[in-house]
């Protein structure tokens, strides 16, 4: 099972190196189960509802062998992510890319609101949570500013704004949106 190579091999690893601290003992497994019929999607998104638990529990049991099932200590639902959520993640991301450029080129982005909602949303599926909001970023983002710093454009102005427009994102001097 790969599972148990890789917690061997980073037992191994920590034995090799002399710094057997540095091993967790504590590791997290992540699945999101198809339940049947009766629900469509187990984990992410469900709620806790004895019945999901119910389903829940049948599903591990189809799809994982017992001797490994014995070695879960605790297994805990996720709810979906909500937009609220996604901005929490995206702003971090968004607060690299302001720091990247500061130090890099000496200028500073601003976000207008209706930007961080296309990029908050275009990152975001149903189905893969927020997995995709990195390379949104990267995309609608970080792209159109590498265009600009390798063009030269991007010093010409100290301030920048990223601002919604027909077409998606527009990186703009601050004050001309």
């Amino acid at each position: 099972m790969d599972v148990v190579r890789i917690c061997r091999a980073n037992v191994r690893e920590a034995v090799r190196s002399g710094k057997p601290s540095a091993v967790s003992r504590k590791r997290m497994l992540t699945a999101d189960l198809t339940a049947g019929k009766e629900e469509k999607h187990l984990g992410f998104g469900r709620e806790d509802s004895g019945a999901a638990k119910v389903s829940w529990a049948k599903a591990v049991d189809r799809h994982f062998r017992p001797e490994f099932i014995n070695r879960i200590d605790e297994a805990v639902a996720f709810r979906s992510l909500d937009e609220r959520a996604i901005k929490a993640i995206l702003e971090p991301m968004l607060e690299e890319v302001r720091a990247n450029l500061k130090e890099q080129y000496g200028v500073a982005l601003e976000f207008d609101k209706a930007a961080l909602d296309l990029v908050a949303r275009e990152g975001f599926s149903p189905t893969l949570g927020a997995r995709e909001l990195r390379r949104t970023v990267e995309r609608l983002v970080q792209a159109p500013l590498s265009d600009m710093a390798l063009s030269g454009s991007l010093r010409k102005h100290d301030n920048w704004q990223m601002v919604r427009t027909a077409s998606g994102l527009s990186v703009v001097p601050s004050g001309q949106s």
